[in-house]
Order: structure tokens, then sequence, then C-alpha cells
């Protein structure tokens, strides 16, 4: 018997907050060997609380920075990233740290964490 799964929409955001990501005129450099290498060039992404959003590209377009950088994992070397509100430009270590444990699950690639650890999948909360 073969079960039909139905689509899921995001869960309506309660603190009326309308984007769940919103970066603007992002760039992300890094130093590689004395060279400046641009992983990201004025990246624009908005993304309401109701959508869901998969990023694609071949290896090395900068997916997985972009992912970095929309959940505070990394900082631009420009631009504005805001995450459920909160400008992450603007916050401290700590306090990203908390903002992604209220609200960011990441669900890592065949189920393992960067470390090998198998991880649990969790869900984007507004």
């Amino acid at each position: 018997m073969t079960r039909r799964l139905e689509p899921v929409r995001a869960a309506k955001s309660r603190c009326g907050v309308t984007n769940a990501i919103h970066i603007e005129h992002a760039w992300k450099t890094y130093r590689v060997r004395g060279r400046s290498i641009d992983a990201l060039v004025d990246v624009d992404l908005t993304v309401s609380t109701d959508e869901w959003v998969a990023v694609c590209g071949p290896s090395g377009s900068g997916k997985t920075t972009l992912l970095n950088l929309a959940i505070g994992l990394d900082r631009p070397s420009e631009g504005s990233v805001n995450l459920f509100g909160n400008e992450l430009n603007a916050m401290r270590d700590g306090a990203l740290t908390r903002l992604r444990a209220e609200s960011v699950g990441i669900v890592f690639r065949e189920g393992r964490s960067r470390d090998g650890r198998v991880g649990r999948p969790h869900r984007l909360r507004s």
C-alpha cells in the first residue's frame, strides 16, 4: 500500500515577523594563501515565514556559505543578515547562540554532523 504525503506549509509567525530570513547585499570573502576568494557576491534573499526553500547548485557554488550566513554560524564580509527580525551582524556570539537554539534547526546531509555524530532533524520554528 502506497501512502500519499501531503505538502506541509511552515507555521505562521505568532510574533508578527513576516520574514524568516532577509539578506541584503551579502558578500563573503575568504583569505586563502594571501588571496581573496569571494564565496558570495552581492546576494539578496528573502524567505517569508510561510515559505519552504531549497538551495541547489554545484559543489563550490556557495550553498553552505549562504546557509551559514542565514542562521548566524558565519558573518558576512559585507551586507546585512536578518533572522526572524533580528539583525545578526549587530548580535554578540552568545545572543546568536541563544537565537539559533530557539529558532533554527539544522539537518546535515546524510544525517551526520561535521564531526561525524548522527544528528536529529529539527523544525524551523517561527
